[in-house]
């Protein structure tokens, strides 16, 4: 406790000294020069509006999103500063306009604009999953995962994107976890758990819940007990360290195959089943896919044996570099996209929506659709 206290006192000493630096470089701008001529005061205070236009927006529903925006304005500040600065030097140029800072603002607006584009917006990706086990002719599975239903993902945008969904005719949908977050109202709650209702499948809707589904917090109005009602209202399987079997349709009139889901606790629960444990009723002959939330657990899991494993939680690494940063600490196993194990497939998606900040600066939002044949 007493070095995170630590942590947060130099965390709050570099927010500090950034933003001063910041209110310093906009000094160099042309038009507050002139404003710092006819009034110093006044032209120092410049830099707040400047800084209150850019993060006040963004503020309004997420702080942390404003703190981001003035992280991202810090370094490329800095960066343009030295890219200039060098400029400079090499070509004997005396410091005229303060293009370094244009340059600045410039990039960070293109760069967390591209971001809310690829957060905002829902892509399908496609995965093409051969096997030699029996899946009769073959399966088409939807995933998605961390909706966080609430200040990027309503519930009506959810039910605009099931709606999409349904024009590819997956044979089932599975929801994996952080469905809804600590403030999601529950009018979006609602409104989602019946998009689900509605889908169209052949074999279903299966869910396993995320850390954030059962909350950390008691300041929304609706509880656990709530969520799981208005799921099975409409439809929807939960799966709490259980298996699950669906029988596909063999289409040639031989016997039928069976696809195995197998559903965990998430990691912050610590009464769940082991991997192995999970698998040992399940049919070795049988495809199995095993559902995980959190993507932290991929030795247990190769050794159980499931043939593919599938996780969100991660937000695909959601901002660069903090998704370098995560890898290189095994934050967690694997932070985006698909590997393997032993005979074990692991996918991992970043998530129909993101959290707490409207950016996804190292991927996009997105819907899996697995061809499993």
């Amino acid at each position: 406790m007493k070095y995170f206290r630590y942590l947060v006192i130099i965390m709050m000493v570099a927010a500090i000294a950034g933003i001063i630096y910041l209110l310093i470089r906009i000094q160099r701008f042309t038009f507050v020069k002139k404003i710092k001529e006819k009034n110093r005061i006044l032209g120092w205070l410049m830099g707040i509006p400047v800084l209150a236009v850019i993060t006040v927006p963004y503020a309004v529903n997420s702080p942390m999103a404003a703190v981001v925006v003035l992280i991202h304005l810090l370094a490329f500040m800095v960066i343009c500063d030295i890219i200039g600065f060098i400029a400079n030097k090499i070509l004997k140029r005396k410091k005229t306009r303060y293009y370094a800072g244009a340059a600045a603002f410039a990039i960070t607006f293109v760069f967390l604009l591209i971001g809310e584009i690829c957060a905002r917006n829902v892509w399908i990706k496609r995965y093409e999953i051969d096997t030699a086990k029996n899946v009769g002719e073959g399966v088409y599975v939807a995933a998605l995962s961390d909706s966080h239903l609430g200040y990027t993902m309503s519930g009506k945008k959810f039910a605009r994107e099931i709606e999409k969904l349904q024009k590819y005719s997956p044979d089932a949908l599975i929801i994996l976890g952080d469905f809804v977050d600590d403030d999601t109202p529950r009018e979006d709650m609602e409104t989602a758990c019946e998009a689900l209702g509605k889908l169209q499948t052949r074999y279903g809707v299966y869910y396993v819940y995320g850390n954030h589904d059962r909350g950390y917090s008691y300041y929304r109005n609706f509880n656990e007990y709530d969520l799981l009602i208005q799921l099975r209202k409409n439809g929807v399987i939960i799966l709490e360290d259980k298996l699950e079997y669906i029988t596909l349709d063999a289409g040639d009139g031989s016997e039928p195959a069976v696809l195995t889901l197998a559903g965990r606790k998430d990691r912050s629960r610590n009464d769940r089943k082991s991997a192995v444990e999970m698998m040992k009723d399940a049919d070795p002959s049988s495809y199995t896919i095993m559902l995980d939330h959190q993507p932290n657990d991929y030795d247990n899991e190769a050794e159980a044996g499931p043939d593919l494993v599938l996780s969100g939680h991660t937000h695909g690494g959601q901002m660069f570099p903090v998704n370098l940063i995560g890898q290189a600490l095994g934050a967690n196993d694997r932070h985006y996209g698909m590997e393997r194990r032993n005979n074990t497939d692991f996918i991992v998606t970043s998530g129909i929506a993101e959290w707490a900040i409207p950016f996804k600066t190292c991927c996009v939002s997105e819907i899996l659709l697995l061809h499993i044949y």
